[in-house]
């Protein structure tokens, strides 16, 4: 099982009321062969919707994260990239 938390990191923008920048936390236990992991990363939410990458395209571990947030905090993100993860979201006040 992973789970990721998401942390803001800057101010309140205009827009909905988890705009801003943030700091994403991933971390996954060891599983079969692939073995343990934690990630952080730099996100951005603009409009209530929510970016975020880890690594570089198409290399190890590139993963990208973009999502329309709820005003409840909730979100269904989509992801791509080269991974092996299930997720679900955590924001933190």
């Amino acid at each position: 099982m992973n789970m990721w938390k998401v942390a803001r990191i800057g101010a309140l923008a205009a827009g909905s009321k988890f705009d801003g920048s943030w700091l994403t936390k991933l971390a996954c236990e060891a599983h079969g062969e692939t073995p343990a992991y934690k990630w952080e990363f730099a996100s951005e939410i603009k409009d209530g919707n929510f970016h975020g990458q880890h690594g570089e395209a198409d290399g190890p571990g590139y993963l990208v994260i973009e999502g329309k947030i709820g005003d409840d905090g909730n979100a269904k993100p989509r992801r791509r990239g080269r991974y092996r993860i299930t997720m679900r979201m955590a924001f933190l006040r």
